[in-house]
């Protein structure tokens, strides 16, 4: 990370953004930057470096049990009784169907799984990727 002092403008921008980041534009280069205090950058860093929090690993027995949901999920959208219920996987093992979230959690619990060795899932048409998440404009200004 490279080191140098701000310029006056810099600087006055800074004060009249209070809390809020700085949005700097280089108009040579046509590039746009943000300028946060160090506390800030140091607070948000993990999630901005290679090897974020997006990218560490998932536990097996989570990765195991999405896997198993998607393999099984087209069979389970075939009967329309099973739509928009909830369903556990324990690894590769189908736990149960219910109405309700707490009722297929319950029976994990019962069966005495901790929470990194089952996942839940709606019974609905969806991606096995993850979805992108569009953040409010407000949030980059």
């Amino acid at each position: 990370m490279s080191r140098t002092g701000l310029t006056p403008e810099q600087r006055r921008l800074i004060e009249e953004a209070g809390d809020r980041p700085v949005r700097l534009e280089d108009p040579e280069l046509h590039q746009a930057y943000v300028l946060i205090r160090a506390d800030v950058y140091e607070r948000v860093r993990a999630a901005l470096e290679p090897g974020s929090i997006l990218d560490r690993s998932v536990p097996e027995g989570i990765r195991r049990s999405k896997d198993a949901f998607f393999r099984d999920l087209p069979w389970l959208l075939e009967d329309r009784k099973f739509r928009g219920r909830f369903v556990a996987y324990h690894g590769d093992v189908r736990v149960k169907i219910a109405r309700s979230e707490p009722e297929v959690i319950r029976e994990c619990l019962r069966r005495g799984l901790r929470p990194d060795e089952y996942d839940v899932f709606v019974i609905r048409p969806q991606s096995p990727e993850p979805e992108e998440v569009d953040f409010p404009s407000a949030w980059c200004d």
